[in-house]
């Protein structure tokens, strides 16, 4: 991980894969601000400094993933929570990768951090559907 994101206003972009999204409904499920145990407490989101949310979406397919709409959240939207956001660009991949550190609210509780994703998906809900 790189610097740490310190501008509030900065949206950052979530891919929503199929299994994240509820098509009756046509918004995300909580779980797709949540992280697995592969993701090591780290939520991936991209940075609308570097791409706009069609390249971020088209990134995410290019890069054979799975993605059916980008929604967003705000820096300011996690430090609410008390997450801090990080700049991780991938090498040749993404360069506007960044994650939204999970960690300390995990080392709370798994209970925790589900509650938080479902507010999360809220607020992402309330700023709209950013792309397709």
């Amino acid at each position: 991980m790189c610097d740490v994101l310190k501008d509030s206003n900065e949206l950052l972009f979530r891919q929503i894969r199929s299994r994240h999204f509820d098509s009756e409904k046509d918004e995300p499920t909580s779980e797709a601000f949540q992280t697995l145990k592969q993701d090591r407490g780290k939520l991936s989101v991209d940075r609308s400094t570097i791409f706009t949310a069609k390249q971020s979406f088209d990134n995410f397919l290019k890069n054979g993933f799975d993605t059916v709409a980008v929604y967003g959240l705000t820096v300011g939207d996690f430090a609410k929570e008390g997450v801090k956001c990080f700049a991780d660009p991938m090498k040749g991949k993404n360069p506007a990768h960044a994650v939204a550190d999970y960690t300390a609210i995990l080392s709370v509780s798994k209970n925790q951090m589900l509650k938080m994703a479902s507010r999360l998906k809220e607020v992402a809900i309330a700023h709209g559907k950013l792309h397709p």
